[in-house]
């Protein structure tokens, strides 16, 4: 819909009166100087062209768009999550179409492109494959924020740069929760230093904290003679180089988190609040497409971007916390879980504990 004059106060929701079709008007085009008044309600069933409404007549009409029907609709439970889909009876052309043609095309997609392909619901998608496939956000996604379990340490995965990022997790009971992400953009690791141990004792007063980071970060940089992790160190934070950074490895450790089930659960539980991890894990981060001829490509390793760097360092929590061993020595069933010393809810409101100075593991 296009206007080549001023429009005046235009107005868009449900018309009240019989709405015209903008295609009924000659070639589609609404023009105030033919029709000075318009119709209250008009469809925009094409492309549309509105034109002539000066500031002395202007355009006061309520414009409805034509919605196509999506090729299948979403079933949902009784708490509204997603459980299946199908075709929908109103979908379009299904005269043409085999009776299992939507069912065969959303075979092994996401669920975020089947809302946007076939559901015809607005959405993002990325041009990349995802780099978990196994991710299911009805499963690993936690209903409600989670609270962290007392007596229990906090692992917290590091990546260092200029974009920053940490994640705070738990092991309980062979189930890995993932409480918190911290992440900066166009940051140094002096300020992201302060600003995690800031973050360390307003959300987690008076915990235990073992960290976990990039390998990479105990290396002098070429500028100066100070590494990552000695300014780490300056700021009251003991972090220490993750057992591997070899990233077949690290996917690995998570990818096996994801497929385990621990007492009919699964054994990763995402807070709602980590956005940017849910993003990543939804698609976000993904190994890149390659713009070759032919079959598709992608890139051996995940692409660099906003949500690769909180995804490595959850991969970093993750192999400190035992999960790279798994990988190595071949075994990927459960090592003894940790006990807390009573039962846990991970979702009832936290114990008010004193605000003291946090502790490092050795």
């Amino acid at each position: 819909c296009s206007d080549r004059t001023a429009l005046g106060a235009l107005r868009t929701g449900t018309a009240q009166a019989q709405a015209v079709d903008c295609s009924s008007f000659p070639n589609a085009t609404l023009d105030g100087y033919i029709d000075p008044v318009p119709p209250s309600n008009i469809n925009i069933d094409t492309n549309c062209t509105v034109r002539n409404f000066p500031a002395s007549n202007p355009l006061d009409t309520n414009f409805a768009f034509f919605t196509q029907p999506g090729g299948m609709i979403a079933r949902r439970d009784k708490d509204g999550e997603v459980i299946g889909y199908a075709t929908n009876p109103k979908a379009e052309n299904r005269a043409n179409l085999t009776p299992d043609y939507y069912r065969k095309i959303i075979a092994g997609k996401s669920r975020s492109w089947i809302r946007v392909y076939v559901l015809n619901e607005l959405g993002s998608l990325e041009d990349g494959r995802p780099v978990y496939g196994d991710y299911d956000e009805s499963q690993h996604l936690a209903k409600q924020e989670l609270m962290p379990a007392e007596g229990i340490q906090i692992i917290v995965g590091l990546d260092v740069g200029l974009t920053p990022a940490a994640v705070y997790c738990q092991h309980v009971r062979g189930r890995w929760l993932i409480l918190r992400e911290l992440v900066a953009t166009d940051m140094g690791t002096v300020k992201f230093a302060d600003a995690l141990r800031k973050d360390m004792a307003q959300h987690f007063p008076g915990a235990k904290f073992v960290v976990w980071g990039d390998p990479a970060g105990d290396y002098r940089a070429q500028t100066d003679e100070t590494t990552p992790f000695q300014i780490l160190r300056q700021a009251g934070i003991k972090a220490r180089p993750a057992p591997s950074n070899d990233p077949s490895v690290r996917i690995g450790a998570v990818e096996n988190v994801l497929n385990r089930m621990v007492d009919g659960m699964p054994a990763m539980l995402i807070d709602p609040r980590c956005t940017t991890i849910k993003r990543g894990f939804s698609g976000g981060y993904q190994y890149k497409r390659l713009q070759v001829s032919g079959a598709e490509r992608y890139d051996d390793r995940p692409d660099k971007n906003k949500y690769s760097h909180v995804h490595d360092a959850l991969q970093y929590a993750l192999c400190g916390g035992g999960e790279s061993r798994k990988i190595l020595l071949g075994d990927t069933t459960n090592t003894k879980p940790v006990n807390a010393r009573e039962s846990i809810d991970v979702f009832a409101h936290r114990r008010k504990v004193p605000r003291s100075r946090f502790s490092f593991g050795n």
